[in-house]
């Protein structure tokens, strides 16, 4: 069985036949159709769906209408249509090997835990480029998607602006250094990192989405730069299994903020009283520090 989500929309790729994985649900009647020589039971309510090959009839090749996850003999994918490939997911596929994204497509897949994977972009194609296997702009400035396994992470100089979702559910970084020139950082960035335990913020960042540090269980120590001047909010808190002990805010003042996720027994500490005036206004409920 293969876990996958239903309330995606569907996107197609050719992929070599897999064997199953066993799934664990709570719903023991689902409903069963097949789509493609691909078994889904659909769990209702849940959001979700287990999927895995039905009867292939000897093919090599089968058409897929979900995110891959798990899926362990996934050796290439080809989209047959460019259109295809937006919101189109791959995360632990531990044997593919080939993933391209074609010409004239300003989108691009997410790939996560594919160790095996190589990432590549048309030549012609005038939207994106890959290096490394991370997904940017043509420009090199804005960072879309990360599928990094190594455990150290460092933003490469050129960027400006890293994409929402850009590290999302990267189960293998555990510190990020994000560079000087970086301004800005998209929603949910770095949710569901599970062992990310170190973020290190470049000075120049001014904006940080919403739910960037959401689920990072770990992460226990938060540094804001002196030119932050909005905190889109949901970081971490108890229903998030939030680690944060200490958080550093360097700015003069803040703008924009929502702090009332940071749980209570999470100390921050600001420069001002400006600050400290702003971060209580903004809904945290623990011990502010002020330390000039």
């Amino acid at each position: 069985m293969l876990d996958v989500y239903s309330s995606n929309a569907c996107h197609y790729g050719i992929c070599h036949p897999f064997p199953g994985r066993n799934a664990q649900c709570e719903d023991s009647n689902p409903i069963e159709f097949v789509l493609n020589g691909v078994r889904y039971e659909a769990y209702v309510g849940s959001g979700s769906c287990n999927a895995s090959l039905y009867d292939v009839d000897g093919q090599e090749e089968v058409i897929i209408s979900e995110p891959a996850c798990h899926y362990i003999n996934l050796e290439e994918i080809v989209f047959e249509d460019p259109s295809d490939i937006s919101g189109a997911v791959f995360y632990d596929c531990t044997k593919l090997k080939s993933l391209c994204v074609p010409k004239d497509v300003n989108r691009y897949p997410v790939v996560r835990e594919c160790p095996a994977v190589e990432i590549t972009v048309d030549a012609d194609n005038p939207y994106i480029k890959v290096v490394n296997n991370d997904i940017y702009s043509k420009n090199g400035k804005t960072l879309y998607s990360v599928a990094s396994t190594k455990s150290e992470y460092k933003v490469k100089k050129t960027v400006t602006e890293i994409a929402a979702n850009a590290f999302y559910r990267d189960d293998q970084i555990k510190s990020i250094v994000i560079t000087k020139n970086v301004k800005s950082i998209g929603a949910d960035a770095f949710r569901n990192m599970k062992n990310l335990t170190s973020v290190k913020i470049g000075k120049s960042v001014k904006k940080i989405g919403y739910g960037v540090f959401r689920q990072t269980p770990k992460l226990k120590t938060l540094t804001f730069p002196k030119n932050v001047k909005s905190l889109g909010g949901s970081f971490g808190g108890n229903t998030n299994s939030s680690a944060l002990k200490k958080v550093y805010i360097n700015a003069k003042s803040i703008k924009k903020c929502s702090l009332s996720s940071i749980p209570k027994t999470c100390k921050i500490y600001v420069k001002n009283r400006t600050v400290q005036k702003q971060v209580r206004k903004y809904g945290f409920k623990g011990k502010i520090i002020l330390k000039k």
